[in-house]
This record gives structure tokens, C-alpha cells and sequence, in this order.
């Protein structure tokens, strides 16, 4: 008969060997762990950006510069002629918006046009009552056109013939039912203020890239 062994020997016979190596194997488990640790940490900013959709940055476009325009006389007007809106002026009005105003103030006015996108503030809503800088009536957006906006993509529109910028005014005027109505005293105040019965004379006019452009050219030697 095979001779039985107690239970306590037969143990330490079968699990001592394997826990002799416990603590070798515990070093490298600690070695894995550390392993593991320091490659997340050395790649945690790219498992973090990509997490997100990349998008290309695009720089706010700027508003349109003054076109260039050859300096000329610009007839005077009889105010109270243009100064109330009928059909034709309608009409023309809507042709000049169309080709000058609709890419930053949208088709419709509503001051969604893609020009318009980037600009801070962003262009006039004209079928909202709020917010007007120089006001609603029909002086005050004249005063707009005449003068533009500082610090707005607004630019000055007094190159522009006095008879198209009346037109252009109806027009934007009829977009809504409730602009202030147009007085003969309002059209004869105007008419003092901007002496619009006289002839004007308008300068050459360049934008400000070709300006520069001019006077290094002009002065060489001159910082840039």
C-alpha cells in the first residue's frame, strides 16, 4: 500500500513552487500597468482632439471695400420731386437693392446675405422696428447712405447719384407698411442740410489696397 501523505505536506509540495514565483510575477504586472499607463498619458491629447470633428478655421470676411470710381459732377435735384416714391422709383429702387445691397441685407431685407455672413454687427433687418442707428425716417436713412456707418461693414454711398439713392430709399421704405411718413418739411430740412438742389462734385475714389499700393510706389525708401 502507497504510503498517504497528510494533506499539509501534500499542499506546500503543490502550491509552494508556484508561490515562489509570485512576486516576480507581481513585478510584472506592476511593469504592465506602468507600461500601459504612460503610453495614455503620451498619447492622451490625440485620443482627445479625436473626438471632435475637425473644421477648417475661416477668417470673417471683411466688408466690401469703396469701389473705384472716377471722380465727375453729380447733378443736383428738386427734392420734392424724389422725395415721394411712385411706381418708377419703385421700380428702380428695387434693381439697384438687387445689385448693391441684397449680398450683405439678403433678397428680401432681411439681413441674412451671405456678404453679410462675417460682419459684426451684422447687416440692417429692415423689416425690424429696433436698433436703427440714425433712425427710420426717410432723412435718417438718407443720413445712412451719405455718410455710412463707423464701425460697421455699413460704407458711405455718397458716390452714389442722389436720384438712385431716393429710388433706393422708396424701395427699402416699401418692404414694411409702418416707416414714418415723409413730410414736405422733412424733404426741406434734408434738402438744407446736404445742399441737394446744388451740383456736387465727386473725388476719384480707390480702394484702400490700391492706395497703398500708390504710395509705396510714390515713396520707396518709405517704411512699410
Amino acid at each position: 500500500m502507497s504510503e498517504n501523505k497528510p494533506v499539509s505536506d501534500s499542499f506546500k509540495e503543490e502550491v509552494m513552487p508556484i508561490l515562489k514565483w509570485y512576486p516576480l510575477l507581481y513585478f510584472i504586472l506592476l511593469i504592465l500597468i506602468a507600461g500601459i499607463g504612460f503610453f495614455y498619458i503620451a498619447n492622451i491629447d490625440i485620443s482627445f482632439t479625436n473626438k471632435f470633428i475637425q473644421t477648417e478655421y475661416i477668417a470673417p470676411k471683411q466688408a466690401e471695400e469703396i469701389p473705384k470710381q472716377t471722380g465727375s459732377v453729380m447733378p443736383g435735384i428738386d427734392v420734392m420731386k424724389v422725395g415721394f416714391s411712385d411706381d418708377a422709383s419703385l421700380a428702380k429702387g428695387k434693381e439697384l437693392f438687387k445689385n448693391t445691397c441684397a449680398a450683405c441685407h439678403g433678397d428680401l431685407g432681411n439681413g441674412d446675405g451671405p456678404g453679410g455672413a462675417a460682419l459684426n454687427p451684422k447687416p440692417r433687418n429692415f423689416h425690424a422696428k429696433e436698433g436703427w442707428k440714425n433712425g427710420r425716417k426717410l432723412s435718417d436713412i438718407f443720413k445712412t447712405l451719405e455718410e455710412g456707418i463707423p464701425n460697421s461693414g455699413m460704407i458711405s454711398y455718397n458716390f452714389m447719384p442722389l436720384e438712385d439713392r431716393f429710388a433706393l430709399l422708396h424701395y427699402v421704405r416699401s418692404l414694411e407698411k409702418d416707416f414714418p411718413e415723409t413730410t414736405k418739411d422733412e424733404l426741406t430740412q434734408l434738402d438744407q442740410m446736404y445742399s441737394l438742389k446744388q451740383g456736387r462734385k465727386t473725388p476719384n475714389t480707390i480702394p484702400v489696397d490700391l492706395a497703398i499700393k500708390k504710395l509705396i510706389a510714390e515713396n520707396p525708401n518709405a517704411k512699410k
